[in-house]
């Protein structure tokens, strides 16, 4: 697959890691890892999944000498952390990012991750919501990525204490050539508790993207969409999804054919991707893909056929994801650049 996509400036790999994420973003000069979680099932295969990748991927790109230019934990859940001791102690890492949280089921992986950095010499940054607009967040390390690699990358949100750490996401704008991508990690609708019916928290992190008050809603119109929280119902809703409106959308998620892991940690017990999430990705997605029947969920344990037209690949109906936005300014998904 590396050795296919060849001419490709900007690589989003989307890595099936099951229900769970980890995004590996390959620049000219860098290479960038956006969690590093994976599915908590009760054997190792998504673990050996992802480092087999990974190690492909080093081993077919020698120029990055093993070295991850930069670790970023869109937030502290397991499902996006669970294997960051162990890609601290597998490659180089150079610098690690995250939202400053202190709670979260990841959090004691957030809490090795640094404490490892700061072992090891790695540049630690927190990044908080309340310092979007500070043209100085992160000046040196974004000016290091655009002067050597053409890229451009923004933070739209950042760390805030919310009653649902998915709401505190780390949300990215990647620009290169003209195209742009959008990571949102698990962002939602609302910040509800459930276990006290009528908080709200700290809000929904969707409608923060929106508000301009508090973020750049102009930055979330871009061509590939990497959609929050795994095809989640909250995940989505229709005036963000016109904010947006994406050439491509991806989803990253487990099978909702899985029924027993050892726990309920899986997309058949949360019911990923959901329909109502896929129907407004689907109405809002602009480019076509071939025609494809998938299973999508209506709810925990139910699961429904459809026909997918659209520009929507996820890891559970088509694997690993990779995106390239090629030096023409194309973008290709899991195909050589021409």
């Amino acid at each position: 697959l590396f050795s296919n996509i060849a001419q490709a400036e900007l690589r989003m790999h989307v890595i099936d890691v099951g229900q769970a994420e980890a995004i590996l973003l390959e620049l000219n000069q860098q290479a960038i890892l956006v969690d590093a979680g994976t599915e908590d099932t009760d054997d190792d295969r998504y673990e050996k999944k992802l480092f087999e990748y990974l190690d492909a991927f080093f081993a077919s790109n020698t120029k990055f000498e093993n070295t991850l230019h930069s670790v970023i934990v869109s937030h502290p859940h397991k499902d996006h952390t669970k294997n960051l001791e162990a890609i601290f102690n597998r490659y180089t890492v150079n610098n690690l990012i995250d939202g400053g949280d202190e709670t979260g089921s990841g959090i004691r992986d957030v809490r090795k991750a640094r404490k490892l950095a700061a072992e090891k010499g790695v540049k630690y940054y927190s990044i908080f919501a309340n310092e979007i607009k500070r043209r100085t967040l992160l000046k040196e390390w974004r000016t290091e990525i655009k002067d050597t690699s053409d890229v451009n990358i923004r933070f739209l949100s950042g760390g805030r204490i919310c009653n649902d750490e998915n709401n505190a996401s780390l949300v990215m704008r990647i620009d290169y050539k003209k195209k742009s991508l959008l990571l949102v990690g698990d962002a939602e609708e609302d910040d509800l508790d459930r276990n006290h019916p009528g908080t709200v928290g700290c809000g929904g992190l969707l409608y923060r993207l929106v508000n301009p008050s508090v973020s750049y809603p102009k930055l979330l119109n871009v061509d590939v969409f990497k959609a929050g929280h795994h095809g989640a119902k909250n995940g989505t809703f229709d005036y963000f999804m016109r904010s947006v409106t994406p050439q491509y959308t991806v989803i990253s998620a487990g099978s909702p054919e899985t029924r027993s892991t050892g726990n309920n940690f899986h997309a058949w017990f949360f019911g990923h991707p959901n329909e109502k999430a896929v129907a407004a990705f689907e109405k809002y997605t602009i480019a076509e893909r071939p025609e494809k029947t998938v299973l999508t969920m209506t709810g925990p344990k139910k699961t429904m056929e459809r026909q997918i037209k659209k520009a929507i690949y996820s890891t559970v109906w088509d694997g690993d994801v990779v995106v390239s936005i090629c030096n023409n300014s194309k973008i290709q998904i899991n195909t050589e650049c021409n």
